[in-house]
Parts: structure tokens; sequence; C-alpha cells
């Protein structure tokens, strides 16, 4: 044991001095080895001067008249650099960023360029630096095939086609979608020519279909919130599906005013015939009856939806084949008066489909105009 430790401690100085200066040579030569190292720079677009990006960016000067599509703006792209690891962390401290100004010729009837680039294209803020770097790099370097549109623009009015109103207004109100109305009433749509066209075959497939509740999907979805009344006044934007195509628009907002105003309820109303009230008969020995019906004069009822809105056409026809009239003697019982005014109930019958009976049932109401006359008097026999 003493020998071990003794093999540490004897001349300890220049055995710690020997040990510390074969670190830093280790670390000088691992600092001069060259190795490959990526470098991130974000894609951004111009159409103007893009000799001054910032760090980390690698700024495009798209020609006049097109859009760059692939990859599109804000997508990383890689450069792989050779040199050592002294040299890669200065390059990328500051200033590490290029650009490139593109330029090409082709037939007015070609509306897609593929525009091949390499690192060695880039104008890079530190260009010595940047080639040296490159330099090192075995093989050639496929940076990216960048590909152009030709831009194409649309001038268009909106309609209530474009808007897809999601929810309802407050309860008995409706949003009149037929007036609504757009500010400004019109709009330029620009972008890639591919997105272009289908959007704008989407847009004429919609106004052209007569009758029909489809949506163009232009505008990004309206929401009611449910306590809405009056006119509201909501911003529309250009749907998610079209700007992730690279579609603009301008302005780069609509503003959409919607009246929503108390609804006018379809119904009604009519006035049943005696003959039309079904007598459920008392028991007479439970009621200690018998009973007779006093003469009466029927009265008006009305029929209604006021919570939704229908198509349906309450109609006499459509009345007398679904609607009858109950009188509930069988509710009578010895402790009834001897003179008792029993109300008349409207009862809904007659449907083939148990869902739909349920459906009236929840959103149809019958009643009478005068609560008060909607009554038959029975009388017990002495």
């Amino acid at each position: 044991m003493n020998k071990v430790s003794g093999l540490f401690l004897v001349d300890w100085r220049r055995k710690l001095l020997a040990l510390g200066i074969g670190f830093l040579i280790w670390s000088w030569v691992d600092g001069q080895i060259s190795v490959d190292r990526e470098v991130t720079l974000i894609l951004t677009v111009s159409d103007s001067d893009v000799r001054d990006p910032s760090d980390f960016y690698l700024s495009v000067e798209v020609p006049e008249g097109w859009v760059l599509t692939d990859p599109p703006a804000g997508q990383s792209v890689r450069i792989t650099l050779n040199g050592s690891n002294s040299e890669h962390n200065d390059f990328i401290s500051r200033q590490c960023a290029a650009s490139i100004v593109v330029d090409f010729n082709v037939d007015p009837i070609q509306d897609i360029v593929d525009y091949p680039v390499t690192p060695q294209d880039l104008v890079w803020v530190r260009p010595s630096d940047a080639a040296f770097l490159l330099n090192g790099v075995k093989g050639v370097q496929q940076l990216q095939n960048l590909t152009f549109q030709r831009v194409q623009t649309k001038v268009l009015s909106p309609n209530v086609r474009d808007v897809t109103v999601v929810g309802k207004p407050s309860d008995a109100h409706d949003a009149k979608i037929s007036e609504m109305v757009f500010l400004p009433s019109q709009i330029t749509l620009s972008g890639p020519k591919l997105a272009m066209q289908k959007l704008t075959s989407q847009i004429d497939d919609t106004y052209s279909a007569s009758g029909s509740l489809e949506k163009s999907g232009l505008f990004a979805s309206m929401t009611l919130s449910g306590n809405e009344r009056g006119t509201i006044t909501k911003t529309l934007r250009l749907a998610k599906e079209w700007s992730k195509r690279g579609i603009q628009m301008e302005p780069r907002s609509v503003l959409l005013e919607l009246p929503v105003r108390l609804r006018e309820v379809k119904n009604f109303q009519w006035l049943p015939e005696a003959s039309d009230l079904i007598v459920l008969p008392a028991d007479d020995e439970a009621s200690n009856g018998p009973w007779t019906i006093e003469a009466s004069t029927p009265t008006q009822w009305i029929a209604e939806m006021p919570d939704m809105e229908s198509d349906l056409e309450l109609n006499a026809q459509w009345i007398e084949a679904h609607v009858e009239f109950l009188l509930h003697m069988n509710t009578l019982n010895v402790n009834s008066l001897d003179r008792t005014a029993l109300p008349v109930e409207a009862n809904l019958y007659n449907f083939d489909d148990p869902t739909e009976l349920s459906f009236f049932r929840k959103h149809l109401v019958i009643r009478p105009l005068d609560p008060d006359s909607a009554t038959v008097t029975v009388t017990r026999n002495p």
C-alpha cells in the first residue's frame, strides 16, 4: 500500500504539471481536427433586397410574378460545414446567415419552375469563412430544389355562400343569413396558380349550384355564442386551408354585419268541430255517476314550433291526420264536484315512426288561443 501511494506522492508537483500540459495539448489538438457539422437556417422570402438577412436565416429574393411554394417560408434548411470545433463555433457565433437572388427565364406557358441550389450558390454574410468551411465537405452538397409557381390574382365579391355559420343566436331569434353585408364589398385573392385554380373552381362550383346549401370554404367559420341579438359584427379571415397553400387576401380581414331578429314563427290556427272531441268515459261506480256533458262551443286552437326553424307546412290536412282532442272524464272520482269543468287536451297520434312522434312531442306546441274557453262542463246526475 505504501509503495502504491508513493508512486503518486513522490515528486507530485512535476506529475501534476505534466498532467496539466497533457490536457492542454489534447484540447488544442482536438480543436484542430476537422469534422462535419450541420448548421440550420430558417427560410424566409422577399420580393426586394435580401443582402442583409438576420442571423440563422436564409433569405430568398423571389422573381416578380412568382411565389416560392416548396419548401415554404419558415421551414428549416440544413447545411453541412467542415472545420475544426473552434472554426465551427466562431462561424455560428455571429453573422451566420445567407441569401440568394433567384432569376430565371421560362416560356410564358410554364407555371412551375424547379430551381436547384447548392450552398456555394448562396451569398453568405461572411463569404470567405463560409467558403472555407464548405470546401472541406466531401462531394457535392445539394441544398434544395426551390419550387416556384406563377402568382394568380382574382378579384371577388363575397356573398353568403362563402360563410359557414356555426351555432345559433339567442332563443326565439334567427340569423338572417341572406341579409349579410360585407365590408369591403370586394376582396383580392392572390397566390400560387395551382392553389388559386383549386379555390376558384370550388368557389365557382358553389356559386353556380342553384338552390344548394354548400359553402365555398373561402372564409374561416363564424361561430355564434347563443346570446346574439340585433345586428352583430364579426371579423372574417381567409380559411387556414388556403393560407397554408400560400394564398393571401387583401385586405387581410373582412367585416361582416349579420342581422339577428326575433323569429317569425310559422303557425296554423283552426276551429275544431264539436264532433272532433273524443270522450274517455268516467267510471260511474268509482265516481258516483253517471255524468252528463253539457253543450259547449269549440274554441280556436293554434299549432306552432317556436324553438326551431322548420320547413314543415302546418295545414288542415296535417292537423286532421295527426291531432285529436281528448276529454278525460275518466279522471272524475267521488270527490269531484257535481258540476266540474274539464280541460280539453290536444294529443298527437297516427305516426308510423316513433322517432317522428318523439320529435313533434318535443318541438310542436298545440294550445288554445283562449285557455279558459278550452273546457267542457260535466254534471253528475242525481
